[in-house]
């Protein structure tokens, strides 16, 4: 699907044998390093002897594909993980957002080519800037980032044209094939396409970066340490959730409220949060969690939400969705916070007995996520 980026970021891989391997490796050089040096060697710090901090829990996000997992992991990454500098993946990051830039110029300029009305085709005089968008593949050590195509992209952005289909993709109700951040980053081309520019940490977590497999990474919470766990969302990788169930210690399922009028991209038929809400029974229901795991809801893209609310003439009603379809209230024309009293109703019915608490949170917001993690850091440790 578009602007998903099937690679994974510097900042949530981890292989665990590896680094044992790559430990002991080093380990054995130490030796013949001191063998080598006899008493001349100097004492090793006594901090360096210390044996590593026990894991006091383990966390697995969970959630639907596109529902603010792997935005939530980065997100807890940069306020927990003080080792942490995003500096270092600055080329990773500026490649993902040519990426997602480019990647969503082609979808608009494909929508014009296959316009039925020729008034709606680009211009001749947007050809060249047209072909240069169409050949550049993000991620290819054959393409750089040149002027000319800072220039294509800014030229085809101004275009009404582009500008039209734009528009319409943003108030289409079923599967939109781009993500709703990308068009804050067409707002300064500029500098979101500069060679010189150090991607932003907000700029880092607004990236579409598609999740495959698991992903894993050991972050202190005050004086202890956890280990959280990020996974793909998509059908075909839910099958690889199982391997984690072991030893959990709380769960975090993330549901995005801008999905109710949205369909999967693996059918293009199911509705989002229909299958968010399947989801989410099946894994509150599951033995093992269901014993030992503290569980978190976290709503999320409520901005969205409310767009698509209270956006005038194209607004989309909450009947629109099949879940609400026959709600006596759907119908109504709702505020953002009815609505999202309607969706924590849905998802907390017939939860009684279960240790769970329910955020609506901005995943972009460090501060608010700051704050929901260490109250679910208390829980655990009770």
């Amino acid at each position: 699907p578009p602007f998903d980026v099937d690679m994974s970021s510097p900042a949530s891989s981890g292989n665990e044998d590896q680094g044992e391997r790559d430990s002991s490796k080093n380990g054995d050089q130490s030796a013949s390093d001191r063998e080598n040096q006899g008493d001349s060697m100097d004492p090793v710090p006594i901090e360096t002897q210390l044996p590593p901090k026990p894991i006091a829990g383990k966390i697995l996000i969970l959630g639907t594909g596109g529902s603010g997992k792997s935005t939530l992991f980065r997100q807890m990454i940069e306020i927990f993980d003080s080792s942490k500098d995003s500096s270092s993946n600055a080329h990773f990051w500026k490649q993902v957002i040519q990426c997602n830039v480019f990647t969503y110029m082609k979808v608009l300029i494909e929508l014009c080519d296959k316009d039925e009305d020729p008034q709606n085709h680009l211009p001749v005089e947007l050809s060249h800037a047209k072909q240069l968008v169409q050949e550049f593949k993000a991620f290819a050590s054959s393409n750089k980032m040149e002027r000319e195509h800072v220039d294509a992209i800014q030229a085809l952005w101004k275009s009404p044209l582009i500008q039209k289909k734009h528009a319409s993709e943003m108030k289409r109700d079923d599967h939109a094939p781009f993500h709703h951040n990308v068009p804050d980053f067409m707002k300064d081309i500029p500098r979101n396409l500069s060679p010189d520019t150090v991607p932003s940490v907000q700029d880092m977590l607004k990236c579409r970066l598609k999740t495959c497999g698991i992903h894993q990474q050991e972050i202190e919470i005050g004086e202890d340490k956890f280990k959280i766990y990020d996974v793909g969302g998509m059908r075909s990788e839910r099958k690889k959730w199982i391997c984690c169930f072991d030893n959990v210690d709380a769960v975090i399922f993330t549901v995005a409220l801008s999905d109710y009028n949205q369909t999967l991209y693996e059918d293009n038929a199911t509705n989002r949060l229909k299958e968010s809400l399947k989801l989410w029974h099946q894994i509150s229901k599951t033995g093992s969690l269901k014993a030992q795991a503290q569980f978190v809801i976290l709503f999320t893209k409520a901005d969205m939400l409310q767009k698509k609310l209270e956006s005038g003439t194209s607004e989309v009603p909450l009947s629109d969705c099949p879940l609400f379809a026959n709600h006596p209230k759907a119908k109504d024309k709702l505020s953002c916070d009815d609505a999202k009293q309607l969706f924590e109703d849905m998802f907390t019915e017939d939860q009684s007995g279960l240790p769970l608490s329910v955020h609506h949170v901005n995943l972009l917001n460090p501060l608010k996520v700051k704050e929901i993690i260490l109250d679910l850091k208390k829980k655990i440790l009770q």
